[in-house]
């Protein structure tokens, strides 16, 4: 579908067309709103069949897959500098945002990048659907 680094099972065709907002100059599609509102508008806009239920489905099932990839994040953040320094990470390792540190492997930094993204492109996704179905937060 797109570049952006979503699960191929959670992808869908409406998450990367592009429509007309009101208060955004240009054209808008979910990952390029600015709040979960305004992405609500833009699925409910690009497909108008999907129910509220549909909607409350989608939006756990974004939610547990964000919340997959944000641990798969932490766990390679873990190895990779352990394979690098030879010691567990601290807090104050952390320097560049997605990847950690320049100092980890190239593999490593693009495996790196994919989940953090990933988990933002879902989380993004989530909040967007939970919006659509008139919801505040995730139930329990």
């Amino acid at each position: 579908m797109n570049s952006l680094p979503l699960s191929p099972s959670l992808d869908h065709p409406a998450y990367h067309q592009p429509v007309k907002l009101r208060g955004y100059n240009g054209k808008v599609d979910v990952f390029r709103s600015c709040l979960p509102s305004d992405g609500a508008r833009v699925l409910k806009r690009v497909n108008p069949d999907w129910s509220s239920a549909e909607h409350l489905d989608l939006a756990a099932k974004h939610r547990a897959e964000s919340e997959r990839l944000a641990t798969l994040h932490g766990q390679l953040l873990d190895q990779a500098h352990v394979q690098t320094f030879g010691r567990p990470r601290e807090i104050t390792d952390y320097r560049i945002s997605a990847i950690g540190r320049e100092e980890y492997p190239a593999d490593m930094k693009q495996e790196l990048r994919k989940a953090a993204h990933g988990s933002s492109c879902h989380s993004r996704l989530a909040w967007a659907h939970l919006a659509a179905c008139r919801r505040r937060s995730f139930p329990c």
